[in-house]
């Protein structure tokens, strides 16, 4: 018995590629370009980073005026969020950096070869929370930095945050994938006469589900005009750290991202040397498109603390198609998934993509961080972008099963009317299905 009568829309797989190392939090998905595609992407990419809005309330330095997603940034710009705004600035590889509210970060340099394969990108962290999810760097020269008034990060693929207290002079870095390097931040001028593997030297190596706190200015020479070395000790993240807003949503963020590029990589039909190239070509691509369609939005979408669910029993709306001088308006709302979702086991995932229903029968591919998507029953999780982690809660796990659905919200940027829908219903099992008696062999 379906957990929502209404329209079921049959579509192919889509999929949206984001970083192996971060992208935002954040895109729409979509179809997929044919595995023989020509990669051509990166000839016409501008080498400027850019903004997404993902909560209103971000400006830039020598402006008057709010950001709006799709905004290009320059070399030099400082972003600044207010006490609830919440932004993402996304570059040209498909690496992203994720401001959290009360964060003032400068682009001190943001450099990209004529083909993106070489890179050099500098973040000063002045205050707030910065959550970096980096592209692997395909050369050797290629760099990714977050400073603070007393911090270097520096990291070659991988994800983690930076959350810089200016009042106290305290840097907090927080391993999330892979290895990033720490080391407290020489005066200006050792900063930069002094040789890189000399610095490289100074530093600390940060795991996953690490961190390490600086507290104090930058690193000064002794009498002899050397910097000692100094014991940074690497700590398990404290439960008051992993389980904050922060750290969680941006770790369920860079899940998605992954998800999303698995799929992604299941397009690509080229030999595994081919595929890292292959892959940026992908993702720059998404990113193009990601940037036209936010740009096309009428007015920014802001995210509720939570749902408002449609009274029981949740039924699909389809506003019958009302035509105005001909124009083509949003009639209905719908979300499809990328498989089949009636019994699923613990660890599927399954990406649910949101479309507008149109007056001409035609249906709108919606931006996924503009959907609002909730879990119904113990069955699992679901991010910002989409994707549907299949887990039973501790609650229901001992039963072995348990049976929900997916219910998602949007709001039409034009008419600013709000539409609801909800998938089929979802069995969750904590192991491998049986197959049925009649086909057993």
């Amino acid at each position: 018995m379906k957990y929502i009568i209404g329209v079921v829309i049959g579509v192919s797989a889509v999929v949206f590629g984001l970083l192996a190392f971060s992208w935002p939090a954040a895109a729409p998905v979509y179809e997929a370009a044919p595995s023989n595609a020509t990669a051509t992407t990166s000839a016409s990419v501008s080498r400027l980073p850019w903004i997404e809005i993902e909560i209103a309330g971000a400006t830039k330095s020598g402006s008057s005026t709010g950001l709006v997603s799709g905004d290009e940034l320059a070399i030099g710009d400082t972003v600044m969020t207010s006490a609830t705004g919440r932004a993402l600035i996304h570059f040209p590889d498909g690496s992203v950096a994720r401001l959290d509210p009360s964060t003032e970060v400068t682009i001190a340099d943001a450099t990209y070869s004529d083909d993106l394969v070489s890179s050099s990108v500098h973040l000063s962290l002045l205050s707030g929370k910065l959550w970096s999810r980096v592209m692997s760097l395909l050369t050797k020269e290629s760099q990714w930095e977050v400073t603070t008034s007393n911090a270097v990060v520096t990291v070659r693929g991988t994800a983690f945050g930076v959350q810089f207290d200016k009042s106290k002079k305290k840097s907090l870095v927080v391993g999330s994938e892979n290895q990033v390097a720490v080391r407290r931040r020489l005066q200006s001028e050792s900063e930069r006469t002094m040789e890189q593997t000399k610095k490289d030297a100074l530093a600390v190596v940060v795991s996953p589900d690490m961190f390490v706190t600086l507290t104090g200015d930058e690193a000064t020479p002794n009498k002899s005009g050397e910097i000692v070395p100094e014991k940074i000790a690497p700590q398990r993240l404290a439960p008051a750290i992993a389980g904050s807003d922060w750290v969680v949503r941006n770790k369920t963020n860079d899940r998605d991202d992954a998800a999303r590029i698995e799929l992604l990589k299941k397009n690509i039909d080229v030999t595994p040397d081919a595929l890292p190239l292959m892959l940026r070509e992908k993702v720059i691509e998404q990113q193009l498109r990601l940037r036209t369609e936010l740009k096309q939005e009428v007015v920014p979408v802001v995210p509720r603390e939570s749902l408002v669910e449609p009274l029981d029993p949740i039924v699909k709306t389809t506003l019958q198609p009302v035509v105005k001088d001909a124009a083509v308006v949003v009639t209905g709302f719908a979300i499809v998934p990328d498989k089949k979702t009636a019994v699923l086991v613990e660890g599927d995932k399954v990406l649910f993509v949101g479309y507008a229903l149109m007056s001409d029968g035609s249906k709108k591919n919606i931006v996924s961080t503009n959907i609002m998507w909730k879990v119904k029953g113990e069955i699992g999780t679901i991010g910002p972008l989409g994707v549907f982690v299949a887990t039973l809660s501790p609650a229901v796990s001992e039963l072995g099963t348990s049976i929900g659905g997916i219910v998602a919200e949007w709001t039409d940027p034009v008419t600013k009317k709000v539409y609801f829908d909800a998938s089929d219903a979802i069995t969750v099992n904590t192991g491998p299905v049986a197959e049925p008696i009649d086909q057993r062999g």
